[in-house]
């Protein structure tokens, strides 16, 4: 559900940057080959990626971490890390990388598309591991 949710705002996003861009023919330049750029550019990055608030829905503190150290737990759930899962901060602070090292207590946020219900999911993202104060 909270994946069907994402994409369909992240297609509502990118129709109404396009919408904005093709109605705005007055912001139009051309670059050095005759195409036609957009200097509209508030809701874009500097790698040309949208700029949007991250989903959360992997909160808390770590209480227990596996053995081989791919599985953190945080509240009743255990977070599987495999090598697909990314470390990356808020896109609005530039996507700086995230601590991949992980000790009881930290404070973590991330995302998964798991089903929230099971006793495992696997982390899409990690946006925040911090040491608690």
């Amino acid at each position: 559900m909270k994946t069907k949710i994402l994409i369909v705002g992240l297609v509502a996003l990118s129709t109404m940057m396009f919408s904005a861009c093709d109605s705005a023919d007055s912001n139009k330049k051309e670059d050095s080959n005759g195409k036609q750029e957009s200097n509209i550019s508030q809701n874009i990055d500097k790698e040309g990626k949208p700029k949007a608030k991250i989903a959360v829905n992997i909160s808390g503190k770590i209480t227990e971490i596996s053995k081989d150290g791919n599985k953190i737990k945080v509240g009743d759930k255990w977070v599987i890390i495999d090598e697909n899962t990314r470390f990356e901060d808020d896109p609005d602070n530039g996507i700086k990388p995230v601590p991949k090292d992980f000790e009881i207590g930290n404070e973590i946020t991330g995302y998964t598309e798991d089903d929230l219900s099971k006793e495992e999911v696997r982390a899409i993202n990690i946006s925040s591991n911090k040491k608690s104060k």
